[in-house]
C-alpha cells in the first residue's frame, strides 16, 4: 500500500479524526471499499482494494476508530504517522471493559448516563486537546481526579473508556445494559459499507446482500 507523506498530505491539527477522513477520501476515489460490522465487544472493519481482496483489517469500541485501525494495519499511513496515532487507539483490555457497559458499537447512551451520574454526585468533567486525540477526565465532587482515557475521536469513546476502569461505575453502566440497534445488527448479520463522496461520509447498511439503508453525515 503507498503510504501519505505525514509533511505534505497530512494536517495534525485535524487530529485522529480528521486524518481518518483524508485517508477515507483517498481510498474512496481510488476504489477501495471499506466495510463494518457490530459484534459484542464493539465493531470490525476491513478495507477491500478494488479487486476486492483483503488490505487490513480493525477492530475497536465503534466504526471510527475501528477504521482509522484498519487504514493503518493496511498501510496507507506511512510509520511515522501510524506511531502518532496507534496510542489513540483502544487497546483489548479496555474494548473488553467497555462491552460490558454496551458492547455491539455502542457508546452514546453509555457515556450520556456516565455524565449524568457524575453531574448528580457533584463531580464534574473535563475535555482537553492530547495531541491528535481528545483526553477525557472524571472528578468527584471533592474535585479528585476520579479516572482519565484519551481516545483518538470524540469524547464519547474517552468518556466510555474511562468509565470502564473504575469498577464500579462499569458495574453500574452494565446493570443498565440493554439490547440495542447494534446487538439487533449482529444477530442479523447486517453489515455497513463506509465513503467519503462529495465532502461527506456515505453509509449504506446491507443484509443478505441487500442495501436496506443510507445515510450521509459529517462522521
Amino acid at each position: 500500500m503507498r503510504g501519505f507523506n505525514v509533511s505534505d498530505d497530512l494536517d495534525f491539527s485535524e487530529g485522529a479524526c480528521g486524518i481518518c477522513h483524508a485517508v477515507l477520501a483517498d481510498i474512496s476515489r481510488t476504489g477501495f471499499m471499506v466495510e463494518t460490522s457490530e459484534y459484542p465487544e464493539g465493531v470490525r472493519a476491513w478495507i477491500t482494494d478494488p479487486s476486492r481482496d483483503s488490505v487490513g483489517e480493525g477492530s475497536d469500541i465503534t466504526w471510527a476508530p475501528a477504521i482509522l485501525e484498519a487504514e493503518i494495519n493496511a498501510g496507507f499511513l506511512d510509520d511515522e504517522a501510524a506511531d502518532k496515532l496507534s496510542p489513540f487507539l483502544t487497546g483489548r483490555r479496555d474494548q473488553i471493559r467497555v462491552a460490558e457497559m454496551s458492547g455491539y458499537g455502542r457508546v452514546v447512551n453509555t457515556a450520556s448516563m456516565i455524565i449524568s451520574d457524575i453531574w448528580s454526585a457533584g463531580g464534574s468533567v473535563e475535555v482537553r486537546r492530547d495531541g491528535p486525540g481528545i483526553e477525557v477526565i472524571l472528578y468527584s465532587a471533592e474535585g479528585d481526579e476520579i479516572v482519565s482515557a484519551a481516545s483518538g475521536f470524540c469524547p464519547v469513546c474517552a468518556v466510555n473508556i474511562a468509565a470502564s476502569r473504575v469498577p464500579s461505575i462499569r458495574r453500574k453502566m452494565a446493570s443498565r445494559k440493554s439490547r440495542n440497534t447494534g446487538m439487533e445488527k449482529y444477530e442479523r448479520g447486517v453489515t455497513g459499507r463506509v465513503a467519503w463522496r462529495r465532502n461527506r461520509i456515505h453509509v449504506s447498511l446491507l443484509e443478505n446482500g441487500e442495501v436496506i439503508g443510507r445515510n450521509w453525515g459529517c462522521c
